[in-house]
């Protein structure tokens, strides 16, 4: 396992958030050079294990990079489902960013679906989001499913090279 920046494929500092690419050779079929999973970590600042054994220590997962909002003070945010745990007239929802000032909340309403309903979505999106992101609702009459029939409720379209070109650094309260 390698963890690394993309702007010069340098491993990163203990203790900063990466990118992680792995190496196999176990499938003769198809060996892993390189891969690139798509999920971001954070090296521990500490890298000596109470049980002895070498390797890399990680403070925690971050996540998939395409299953995250990434804001423009360069925070990961996701699990926002609990946007919706009150809006019991919204039948389904997913939340999509093209840009890294801008997400758009797509919602398919059920009839009775009013705008304190948004107004209530949008309240706990900002909460969560911060002040420096535009929120806008699409109303749509279907949520799209990936090609393996799965539906993603997050969906960025944010580059990679854009997400990892600068450190952020986590394990602060914000």
């Amino acid at each position: 396992m390698e963890f690394i920046w993309p702007d010069n494929n340098k491993p990163v500092e203990i203790g900063s958030e990466a990118r992680l690419v792995g190496t196999a050779f176990r499938n003769l079929a198809m060996p892993l050079v390189r891969y690139d999973i798509g999920d971001v970590v954070v090296l521990s600042s500490k890298q000596t294990c109470e049980c002895g054994r070498s390797g890399i220590l990680l403070d925690k997962i971050v996540g998939r990079t395409e299953d995250y909002i990434l804001t423009p003070d360069g925070r990961f945010v996701g699990m926002l489902d609990h946007l919706f745990k009150d809006a019991v007239k919204v039948r389904m929802a997913h939340i999509v960013q093209h840009d890294i000032e801008e997400v758009i909340i797509r919602i398919v309403k059920e009839p009775a679906c009013t705008m304190n309903d948004e107004c209530s979505i949008l309240d706990e999106a900002c909460t969560r989001l911060g002040k420096h992101i535009n929120i806008h609702f699409d109303y749509v009459t279907e949520s799209p499913r990936e090609k393996n029939g799965k539906f993603r409720f997050i969906i960025s379209n944010i580059s990679k090279k854009n997400i990892f070109s600068k450190p952020i650094l986590v394990g602060k309260e914000q």
